[in-house]
């Protein structure tokens, strides 16, 4: 088996300390047990696999250690696998060669195997490392044993960091669980795992299912009833120890480091005076919150940043921003998915109510918003990062910050493999829309270019489709002129030389004729001239049609040339758009980048002084404070100084003084007490008055001159009376019965509401205490060490031997769950049905008395030599109760028999059965009231009734006197009563006693 160390005896361990780091030893009564521990231990037991899986520093090692002592207790053999003793750069052979050895000595096999022959002979048959951790276990391992096999595996995540593949570790573990289906006797061996991983982690090939086996056991942060036990440290240290713990919690979350830690710094402080709030949050703050990485010893804060900021950079961003948007709110819904599994794994976070939230105040207040905005910073690029934080923090024209062009193109490489926050990733996703805009903004001013273009080639097309069809018309209409002046022309030329012909025939045949044919001749030309003219006008028509053509082919190729010029001109204004489009984005760019630096660089120096500012501020008004409270204490201890001196020579003055001295001397009394009041205000709690003489000597002279009607004192006469003298009383918690042990064996029952009185005799001889269990049942001491629980009818219920000899005190805790006797030099611990749980030694015959604590399980006792002492009784049944702090010493002479706490648990009373008195005292020694009885010797004192302000007498003749215990302003009323028709001067009583 594991060598553990030897658990101390409890009561060699003087002084109760925090431990802050590594795991607790194994007697360490400040152990606090959780439901994990429980939970573990019953799985592990009933053949379960675990996996504890946490961050660092919540107390799995101590949890590992305590359960292994429990099951080696019951006969469970136990062994631990830690890959962090060996290293992370052994080779997979010396690793498996020096795990298995170690189980070998762990499980005490040494004897039954020769490992270096073993592996060495597996080695030659070429026998894998794997198969030989197979081999060891079964052929080994399970046939050499018969008991129950638990192997632990520690810090599971040092083993994955190993330099070889682990996989086969863990399939081959996996395949053993499932061997329990053929094999029963693989149901022995169970295998626990723990350290900061996932089960995700475990198998990590690709081609392998994942380690889907075994329970995960939650370790939750300190509850409140659970970590009873850290209270134990300040007990004698701070005034309301149960109240400083809770206040811790809350800061802490119940992280065990923290609260470990911060409750050491609380047992080293000086002043533990303030309020349990203002004590745990100043020092918080001054000792964890401020200046955090220089006061981080040992590291814990920084094991959270480095678990983050030293991650693999894919997953660092996305855990960045997961953490960002837990801060942003109430938390956000837990899913347990990867990501949200690894945050957890920091400690960072925690899962309660579905939610995943920030653990505790402290991490809220080092890794704030602030952190993770500079962490994020530090992870993007810088041209990235100055437009991310400017579009973060733009409540307007978010979208001139956006990323465009080159810009866009260098973040999206940046991003490529990583998992960004949800903002970063909304900020890209922005950012491509934009630049979608700007492309499709582009495009459309091209498609406007274009299109410009074919309409403008469609009117050269037209134009010169016109001016083609207009010169083809010139031209037919030309070439039809030119044929029919031609036809013309012909045609009068035949005219012509057919009249000439005809003229000349005339003219040759008849000369009468010749005038006539000569006057047809002039008429021919003419007519030819007409003719010729014509020809000429169609002729001079055509040609006007061609340069009008012409001018027409002109014009079109001129829109043709304009044409070409214009998109020529739309081409090159498009391709210089494009340029300025280019040059404006750059430079808007660098210019919003130039901006936006210089605007972080102003705002990181405003934010720099405004927290400098804001640090010396704070700094000064902690000084200013610290200086106040120190004023202020120094005037209080100088002011109780001064009424402590009075008090006594008031107190020395009425006991030597006559009659009307004393009434003189009331007169300062009240003066004294209302100085008092005047320091304490409205504190009720004794123990924290600066002073308490003035108290005592009010209540001592009122008792003395006030009546028993005026100062409430109640009788009861117990009855009936034998000679046998009464050894103890108790009250019932209805308030309704008491009860009476007499020391023949005689017990009385009487009711408080009517005057039923009973009896009943217990047959065995004489008896030394009494106490209610609850309004029915009693708990019976006796003369020959014997504990009765009977009830008040005489019903016998159960009996045990508690001591060898005369049980000379009894108690009950305030839950009556523990009851404690005192016998035999010894003070033992009982449950009510007869378990002893715990047992204070004492010297010889020196302890006198015991008394629970109200509601604290705290026990105080008094011995012969007048010592008070305090204990702290532990949790876990079976251990010795734990001094808490030095004794009160309270007396030197005449010590008292008895002590008895009161309910509220700041005072407790003692019986002096020389000087017949009961004194009430606080939990610092100092006295504060005295009660004598002049009429009969005093045998016992109860603190009566459940508010404790009553106190009650048991006179040896039967009579019960009851006390009231009165508070500082009830007693300076008493006394202003008394005072006032006593003094001369009204005015002077009025100035005493206002109210």
């Amino acid at each position: 088996m594991t060598n553990q160390p030897e658990a101390q005896p409890a009561n060699s361990i003087n002084q109760f300390s925090y431990q802050v780091g590594g795991s607790l030893r194994l007697d360490h009564v400040g152990y606090v047990e959780r439901r994990s521990d429980r939970e573990i231990y019953e799985r592990l037991k009933a053949g379960e696999y675990c996996f504890v899986f946490n961050s660092r520093q919540m107390g799995k090692s101590s949890l590992r250690v305590r359960t292994m002592q429990k099951l080696q207790r019951d006969g469970v053999l136990c062994a631990v696998i830690d890959p962090q003793t060996r290293g992370t750069t052994l080779r997979e052979d010396q690793w498996y060669a020096g795990t298995i050895k170690r189980l070998i000595e762990d499980l005490n096999l040494s004897d039954r195997l020769n490992f270096s022959s073993w592996w060495k002979e597996l080695d030659a048959q070429s026998i894998s490392v794997v198969e030989r951790f197979y081999e060891f276990i079964d052929r080994i391992l399970l046939p050499q044993t018969t008991q129950a096999i638990i192997i632990f595996v520690e810090e599971v995540d040092n083993l994955l960091s190993l330099k070889f593949d682990t996989d086969g570790f863990f399939v081959l573990i996996r395949s053993l669980y499932e061997r329990r289906a053929e094999k029963p006797e693989y149901n022995r061996l169970t295998f626990a795992f723990l350290g900061v991983a996932t089960p995700y982690d475990l198998i990590r090939g690709k081609g392998s299912s994942s380690f889907n086996i075994g329970q995960a056991i939650a370790m939750s942060g300190f509850e409140l009833d659970e970590a009873t036990p850290l209270a134990l440290g300040l007990e004698g240290k701070a005034s309301n120890p149960q109240a400083v713990l809770s206040e811790v919690l809350h800061w802490t979350g119940g992280q065990p480091f923290l609260t470990q830690k911060i409750l050491s710094l609380i047992v080293n402080e000086v002043d533990l005076s303030r309020s349990p709030q203002e004590l745990v949050e100043q020092l918080v703050f001054a000792k964890v919150i401020d200046n955090w990485e220089a006061q981080d010893v040992p590291p814990h804060l920084k094991t959270i940043r480095d678990r983050i900021l030293q991650s693999d950079e894919k997953g660092r961003g996305r855990l960045l921003g997961l953490y960002q948007q837990v801060l942003d709110g109430d938390g956000i819904p837990a899913d347990d998915s990867y990501e949200q599994m690894q945050l957890r794994l920091t400690g960072l976070v925690v899962k309660c109510d579905r939610r995943l939230v920030v653990y505790n105040p402290i991490y809220a207040a080092v890794f704030n918003q602030q952190w993770v905005s500079q962490a994020l910073s530090d992870l993007r690029p810088t041209f990235y990062g100055s437009a991310f934080q400017a579009w973060q923090e733009s409540d307007e024209q978010k979208e001139s910050f956006l990323l465009r062009g080159q810009a866009l193109v260098d973040a999206e490489e940046w991003a490529k493999g990583k998992r960004l926050s949800e903002e970063d990733e909304q900020f890209l996703r922005d950012s491509r829309e934009v630049e979608k805009q700007a492309i499709a903004l582009s495009l459309e001013s091209e498609l406007v270019a274009r299109r410009s273009a074919e309409q403008a080639n469609l009117i050269l097309a037209e134009a010169e489709r016109e001016a083609r069809e207009s010169a083809e018309e010139s031209n037919r209409l030309l070439i039809e002129a030119e044929k029919n002046a031609a036809k013309k022309i012909k045609s009068g030329s035949i005219i012509l030389a057919f009249t000439l012909g005809a003229a000349l025939l005339i003219a040759i045949l008849a000369e009468r004729f010749v005038r006539s044919s000569t006057q047809r001749a002039e008429l021919a030309d003419q007519q030819a001239e007409r003719t010729i003219q014509q020809a000429a006008q169609a002729i001079r028509s055509a040609n006007t049609q061609k340069q009008e053509v012409e001018k027409n082919f002109k014009e079109a190729n001129f829109k043709e040339k304009a044409a070409n010029s214009l998109v020529t001109k739309i081409n090159r204004d498009l391709e210089n758009a494009k340029v300025e489009l280019v040059n404006i984005n750059q430079q808007s760019q660098k210019k919003i980048a130039d901006e936006q630096v210089r605007v972080l660089e102003v705002v990181g120096i405003l934010e720099k002084a405004k927290s400098d500012l804001s640090k010396t501020q704070d700094l000064k008004l902690r000084a200013e404070q610290g200086f106040k409270m120190a004023q202020e204490k120094t005037k209080i201890a100088e002011d109780a100084a001064k009424l402590e001196q009075a008090s006594a020579l008031i107190l020395r003055q009425f006991q030597e003084g006559s009659d009307d001295t004393k009434r003189r001397v009331l007169f300062s009394a009240v003066q004294a007490a209302n100085e008092l009041n005047n320091l304490v205000k409205d504190n009720k709690n004794i123990t924290n008055y600066p002073s308490t003489s003035p108290l005592l000597v009010l209540q001592v002279i009122t008792n003395k001159l006030l009546s028993k009607e005026a100062q409430g004192i109640k009788e009861i006469q117990l009855q009936p009376i034998t000679n046998s003298k009464i050894v103890g009383i108790d009250f019932s918690s209805d308030e309704q019965t008491l009860v009476a042990a007499q020391e023949n064996g005689t017990v009385i029952v009487k009711s408080l509401v009517g005057q039923q009185v009973r009896q009943f005799n217990i047959p065995q001889g004489f008896l030394t205490g009494i106490a209610f269990i609850d309004n029915n049942r009693l708990v019976i001491a006796s003369g020959d060490g014997v504990i009765r629980l009977m009830n008040i009818s005489d019903d016998h219920l159960l009996e045990w031997k508690a001591h060898d000899s005369v049980i000379s005190c009894l108690s009950f805790n305030s839950r009556r769950q523990f009851l404690v006797s005192c016998g035999d030099n010894a003070i033992k611990v009982w449950n009510i049905s007869g378990n002893q749980l715990g047992e204070i030694q004492f010297d010889s015959s020196s302890v006198v008395s015991a008394s629970f604590i109200p509601e604290s399980d705290r026990l105080a006792t008094i011995e012969f030599d007048g010592n008070v002492r305090f204990w702290g009784l532990p949790e876990n049944t079976g251990l010795n109760f734990k001094q808490i702090g030095a004794p009160i010493t309270l007396f030197s002479i005449d010590p008292p028999k008895q002590i008895v706490m009161s309910q509220d648990g700041h005072q407790f009373a003692t019986l002096n059965t020389q000087e017949n008195s009961v004194s009430i005292w606080d939990l610092n020694g100092r006295q504060i009231g005295r009660f004598s009885n002049d009429l009969g010797k005093v045998r016992n004192v109860s603190f009566n009734f459940k508010d404790g302000r009553k106190i009650a007498l048991l006179r040896e003749d039967g009579k019960i006197q009851i006390y009231p215990i009165l508070e500082l302003k009830q007693l300076i009323l008493e006394g202003c009563k008394l005072l006032k028709n006593d003094i001369l001067s009204q005015e002077n009583w009025i100035k005493l006693c206002p109210s």
